[in-house]
């Protein structure tokens, strides 16, 4: 998988946000170049990708008997 450095500083990140913000709060309409916007990624995770992510996974997966299990549904 490839890993973009972004150089922006959070002070820049959060101060764009808060500057949008405060114009959507006046009622002013939003240019969208003062909008940020971020590249596209490389799109979905391939089968090697999963199957990358689960080898690295798996030594911090809990190991022996199940004692309880509870789900939202």
């Amino acid at each position: 998988m490839k890993t973009k450095i972004i150089e922006e500083t959070t002070e820049d990140f959060f101060a764009s946000g808060r500057a949008i913000a405060q114009a959507l709060d006046k009622g002013e309409s939003i240019n969208e170049s003062r909008i940020v916007s971020y590249e596209p990624d490389d799109g979905p995770l391939t089968s090697a990708d999963i199957k990358w992510i689960r080898e690295q996974a798996t030594p911090f997966l809990p190991k022996g008997k199940l004692l309880k299990k509870t789900t939202l549904f």
